[in-house]
């Protein structure tokens, strides 16, 4: 909701949720019970869909006003993998603490900008979110929540101007808060389904796995894993671009 800020009315909101909330139900269901991919974060499901949906909502609106909202949180996982997911995010935040500020110090030439601080320091408890449950180590975490605090920064330095140039006004800044973020995510939970020990993944998907995926190997769960972050995108566009529509019409203006 944070990227249609000052765009829309109450009533378009309401409708939005009424619309964005089913497709993320039915989004997670998909890639939780029959591809079986591991989200423990919900990191794919609810940050990226989130994010991208409401980012194309805004691109078929198109209007101009603006305003800057920075705002993020993170998730952790509940049963015999609690202390990986509590570890791991809590190293993957300090890690994205780290990585804000050295690609900040980068970008400004030795000097912080707040709003890279304020904003992208906490990114690595998204980043790590889809793996959070995994047995990734220290090392790990560390690794991804640095890459997500940089990556975060040199986002928000290059690729926000270039969203306007596409009639993309990212209002609260959520590409660079939860699109990126998730989408790393979502990539770090594909290699590590193809290169780690995968017994975190079937402890996460026994209770909700319409077949556990106890029978595949690393890199059929890798390419489930890929499958389940592609539908994620594929429903943010195509629900975003309808509901957009959707919200132009005079009934709903």
């Amino acid at each position: 909701m944070s990227a249609v800020l000052v765009k829309v009315n109450s009533i378009q909101l309401i409708l939005m949720a009424f619309i964005g909330v089913p497709i993320q139900i039915v989004n997670e269901w998909i890639g939780t019970r029959l591809l079986c991919a591991s989200g423990a974060g919900e990191s794919m499901y609810v940050h990226t869909l989130g994010a991208y949906f409401g980012l194309t909502v805004v691109f078929v609106l198109h209007h101009s006003n603006s305003i800057d909202c920075p705002d993020e949180k993170s998730r952790d996982e509940t049963g015999t993998n609690r202390l990986y997911a509590v570890t791991n995010t809590y190293v993957s935040i300090c890690a994205s603490v780290v990585g804000a500020f050295l690609m900040s110090s980068l970008l400004k030439r030795g000097k912080f900008d707040m709003i890279h601080i304020q904003n992208f320091t906490l990114v690595g408890g998204v980043a790590v979110g889809t793996v959070s449950g995994s047995n990734i180590g220290l090392h790990g975490a560390m690794m991804i929540g640095t890459l997500a605090g940089m990556i975060s920064v040199v986002g928000f330095h290059f690729l926000l101007p270039k969203l306007k140039q596409y009639r993309i006004h990212d209002t609260c800044d959520v590409n660079n808060l939860h699109s990126i973020p998730g989408l790393t995510a979502g990539v770090v939970g594909i290699i590590v389904a193809s290169i780690g020990n995968r017994s975190g993944y079937l402890n996460s998907l026994t209770d909700v796995c319409r077949d556990g995926g106890k029978s595949r190997n690393n890199s059929t769960q890798s390419a489930y894993q890929a499958a389940a972050l592609g539908l994620t995108f594929g429903m943010a566009v195509v629900g975003g671009l309808i509901t957009g529509f959707m919200l132009r019409l005079p009934i709903s203006a």
